[in-house]
């Protein structure tokens, strides 16, 4: 996570992203408590994450 504020601040596709990753873990997390592990399990499988959950959860 903090490598794509980084990159925010440099790149605006990161801060894209960043917007997006974070509104869908939002999403999920509210309407289906599922956990963050979860989360960053289906996001990997669809290409969106890097290789550590910790880049997507502060």
């Amino acid at each position: 996570m903090e490598r794509l504020r980084y990159l925010s601040k440099n790149y605006p596709e990161a801060k894209r992203k960043q917007q997006k990753l974070e509104s869908v873990i939002a999403d999920c997390q509210t309407k289906y408590g599922v956990c963050r592990q979860t989360v960053y399990n289906d996001l990997k499988r669809l290409g969106l994450t890097g290789n550590d959950p910790r880049d997507i959860v502060s």
